[in-house]
């Protein structure tokens, strides 16, 4: 409390009005609480930033090399083939999943040492020692402030030198201590200026933010030894050429670093200063609104004597710039702003937002490389995206779904509500900024691993996330007076934060990779065939999450009153309930007014859409796709029946993306939120209408896997383009808003599901397909008895062209793998060389061939997908041999070892069709 001493003699002994009723701020998580996820993901994604840099500057070399003898003399089955490269880079993955990992644990040390030792710095440097015998009166009025407050065990006071003007807690846990200045310490009997003083450090106590605080400090000075560590590594070993890519890397993570430890620091003076002025602490007894009995009977008012400590104390400089965002404390000014009106306090700011985000994404690589490494021999190697997304998407998840809940709640008390558009952007902006961090990359670009492609899916799914995630938040402040416990709120905050941050982050990572390695339309269809299964439990709770909500608030709003007053029912909010007022609507929960407030506040109703749109919505949409599913069934020509079944899936799905697009667009932040009920439901309603549209398509077990894969998918689509609520459009009335949200449901559906109709081609018939059909459904629309010409002509002219192609690329590829000798860089270039050539070449056969019939369109499209694989998964492991990705090596084997199969399978119905026709 700094500069108390100051103004012992100034602080009035006036009381003013009893204040209106004010919003428990402090019922959700402090804010502190938040700040410390954020400060932990930071530690973390320093350490593991720091750590995997210097593995690859020592031994990223060696690694290359090991893995790339791994790849010699594997097994031709695929499935063998990948346990035994697992088994032969165990032991390489996990000497580089332990480096990264001791960078953290490093780091992590040095802060806590650094803590330890701190209470002995503080104490020497600022001359602090125990209360002299003749003010024991002081220790005893700390006791019983401390009792009053609910703090247990009473921190020891000591007294600095006279120069002291700032009161402050410092120690470890179990070891607290206040510091007091001299004037404060003999100032006891003045209770306008000891208690408030006092109140607000013990109030840091409660919390358990003074080692939280100190944390944050040496966290910041630990980070400086490690994060020099690769640099002089680097400049002993005399490779200077990674430290430009390194500098600006480790500059923005300190950065960061910083900006979260301050940024912490800040809000727990205003967490503690609303706790020392609030009667809602054990052992109060309310006699007025932010009256307490103060010990001595007199009955004081806390939240005028500190609000009287503050105005009094000397007016600091406005802060603006760096200087704003890298203070430490908050102003007075800041402070008795935040006191006035405690909902201020609710909002995160759009830095909190902005680091956040940049250190999940930072992390992600590392991490996923760590559970790369820990599960290497375990044949559970796909699962390390799943453990990184909910590693950094859960904290993530957490730190925005807190944030936004509790500004949605209390807008509704006189807030300023929850903001969309600026934390929307700032989540996708973070999140691509933390994918250019990634150490796994050792390219000297001047944004690394940022590129197009990985910004445009960073601002779609992490807008959209934000905005989903807002709007549940705002159906459920609706529900809040349902609602008995604020514990209860503010957990379904935190779970469905972790489900949606977590989904994303996860869908993020997928189609980042599946855009650089393939392209967009692979993308897709890694989602969906990924996504369906990975993603249906989540995305089936977050439905019931907002079907909750809605059921929830059914008659529980009121419409809004001047002034924030309603009229007094016969329930205070004292017992966890708002009153009933005016026609039996409940007021505000009790657990979201300070314990003073007696008054009944009616709930605000919530604004458009409603859950009667939704259904408008789910109905125009489902019935769109339906149409652009029988337009195509009698238009159709020229494809297969498994081509037009993947399409029509995919339409449905469309279907429900298309309703939560419009909702959000039509509806903002609110109408996303009712969209992950509308999304799913559209979706299988558009699923029954297009099975009964194309039943012999669709029948049989396909029916049943379309069914289960269509809603999840709908709700990633839906996420992806929920960043239009974000948009500050006018939206108007109910009505309004219905009519606008049909309308947008009807036109995205339509341009969407035609878009899928008239490109299944392209999705569907290059071997990209959305996961496979059951093979055991019937397939009644099999091609007619074969034309013989035609195929006696394709087995005669185009395949030994072919099969010519593909001996001339086998050749290549074994010359490679039997020279030993070649470095990591050496053999990429052999396979860009001499291999991507041969690959052309056999691209080159494929499209001269001329086929004729459906049988042979089928057929010969095996050979096609082989060479459009061979072509994308050789690029991709030249590329990674040199960046040194193990999980890029991996990917790139998957992708080869899948094209060598598919021309497997077309060897095997070309020598199938040459005995039919050798058969008389």
């Amino acid at each position: 409390m700094s500069g108390a001493a100051a103004v012992a003699d100034e602080v009035p002994a006036t009381r003013g009005p009893a204040p209106p009723p004010r919003p428990a701020v402090l019922a959700y998580p402090t804010p502190t609480s938040v700040h410390l996820l954020v400060l932990v993901l930071a530690v973390l994604a320093g350490g593991l930033f720091v750590g995997a840099w210097t593995y690859n500057i020592v031994a990223g070399g060696r690694w290359a090399r090991g893995v790339a003898a791994c790849f010699e003399g594997l097994p031709a089955d695929p499935l063998e083939a990948q346990s035994v490269f697992e088994d032969c880079a165990a032991a390489l993955e996990r000497e580089r999943a332990w480096s990264a990992a001791g960078g953290a644990l490093v780091t992590l040390a040095l802060a806590v040492i650094l803590l330890l030792v701190h209470p002995a710095v503080v104490a020497r440097r600022r001359g602090l020692r125990p209360l002299p015998a003749g003010l024991a009166a002081t220790q005893e009025r700390v006791a019983e402030l401390a009792a009053q407050g609910g703090v247990r065990r009473v921190p020891t006071v000591v007294v600095g030198r006279l120069s002291q003007v700032d009161a402050f807690s410092y120690g470890t846990p179990g070891r607290y201590r206040i510091a007091l200045p001299p004037k404060l310490a003999v100032s006891v009997g003045h209770a306008a200026l000891f208690d408030p003083v006092v109140r607000h450090e013990l109030a840091h106590v409660r919390h358990r933010d003074v080692a939280l605080a100190w944390f944050a400090r040496t966290a910041w000075w630990a980070f400086w030894p490690v994060v020099l560590v690769p640099a002089a590594v680097s400049v002993v070993r005399g490779d200077l050429g990674v430290l430009g890519p390194y500098a600006w890397r480790a500059a923005l993570v300190l950065l960061v670093v910083r900006l979260v430890a301050d940024a912490m620091l800040r809000s727990r003076e205003h967490d503690a200063d609303l706790a020392a002025a609030s009667p809602s602490v054990p052992g109060a007894g309310a006699a007025s609104p932010g009256a307490t009995d103060d010990g001595a009977g007199t009955g004081r008012d806390r939240l005028g004597d500190l609000r009287a400590v503050l105005v009094a104390l000397p007016a600091a400089r406005v802060r603006r710039g760096w200087r704003r965002l890298t203070a430490q404390h908050p102003t007075p000014a800041e402070r008795v702003a935040v006191l006035d009106a405690p909902a201020r306090l609710a909002r995160s700011s759009w830095l909190d937002v902005l680091t956040v985000s940049f250190l999940a994404a930072a992390s992600f690589p590392t991490v996923e490389a760590v559970a790369v490494a820990a599960l290497t021999g375990t044949g559970q190697v796909d699962v390390a995206r799943t453990v990184a997304a909910v590693v950094v998407g859960a904290p993530l998840g957490v730190v925005l779904a807190l944030g936004q809940w509790r500004a949605a709640l209390f807008g509704r008390l006189g807030g300023p509500g929850a903001r969309v558009g600026v934390p929307a952007l700032m989540v996708g902006t973070g999140l691509a900024l933390g994918a250019a961090v990634d150490p796994q990359r050792l390219g000297g670009q001047p944004l690394g691993a940022l590129d197009a492609e990985t910004a445009l899916l960073s601002l779609l799914l992490g807008a959209g996330a934000l905005v989903v995630l807002t709007g549940l938040g705002e159906l459920w402040a609706d529900a809040a007076v349902r609602v008995r416990r604020a514990t209860g709120h503010w957990l379904v905050a935190a779970s469905c934060g972790v489900l949606v941050l977590v989904g994303a982050t996860w869908g993020l990572a997928l189609a980042t990779f599946a855009v650089e390695q393939v392209d967009w339309p692979f993308a897709l269809s890694a989602l969906s065939a990924s996504g369906a299964v990975a993603l249906t439990a989540p995305c089936a709770a977050l439905a019931l999450a907002a079907l909750a909500a809605l059921v929830l608030r059914r008659g529980t709003s009121a419409p809004r009153v001047h002034g924030g007053q309603g009229v007094r029912g016969g329930q205070g909010v004292d017992g966890g309930q708002g009153g009933q007022g005016v026609h039996g609507v409940r007021g505000a929960p009790g657990w979201a007014l300070e314990r003073g407030d007696r008054h009944h506040v009616p709930w605000p109703a919530g604004g458009p859409p409603g859950a009667r749109a939704g259904l408008l919505v789910a109905a125009v949409a489902s019935v769109a796709a339906v149409l652009v599913v029988v337009i195509a069934q009698a238009a159709s020509s020229g494809d297969t029946p498994v081509e037009r079944a993947q399409a029509y899936g995919l339409v449905a799905s469309v279907a429900g993306g298309a309703a939560l697009v419009a909702l959000a667009a039509g509806g903002g932040a609110r109408g996303a939120g009712l969209g992950l009920v509308v999304a799913p439901a559209a979706a299988l309603l558009a699923t029954g209408g297009i099975v009964l549209v194309a039943p012999d398509l669709l029948g049989g077990g396909n029916a049943a896997r379309l069914v289960r894969d269509a809603a999840p998918f709908a709700v990633v689509l839906g996420i992806a383009g929920a960043g239009l609520g974000a948009v500050p459009l006018p939206r108007g009335s109910r009505r309004t808003v219905a009519l606008v949200t049909t309308v947008c449901a009807a036109v995205l559906c339509v341009g969407g599901a035609t878009l899928v109709v008239e490109g299944r081609s392209r999705l569907f018939g290059e071997g990209l397909g959305l996961g496979a059909l059951d093979p055991a459904a019937p397939d009644p629309a099999a091609p007619s008895s074969p034309d013989d010409a035609a195929e006696r002509a394709y087995v005669q002219a185009a395949v030994p062209t072919v099969v010519a192609a593909f001996l001339a690329l086998d050749q290549a590829v074994l010359a490679i793998d039997a020279d030993t000798t070649l470095a990591p860089d050496a053999r990429a270039a052999r396979v860009r060389a001499d291999t991507l050539p041969a690959v052309r070449a056999v691209q080159d056969a494929v499209a001269g061939a001329a086929t004729g019939t459906a049988r042979l369109d089928e057929l010969h499209a095996h050979a096609r997908t082989a060479g459009e694989q061979l072509g994308v998964g050789l690029r991709q492991y030249a590329d990674a041999l040199d960046a040194g990705d193990a999980v890029a090596l991996q990917a790139a084997v998957g992708v080869i070892q899948a094209a060598v199969a598919e021309r497997d399978e077309w060897v095997r119905q070309v020598t199938a069709l040459q005995g039919e026709l050798a058969t008389p």
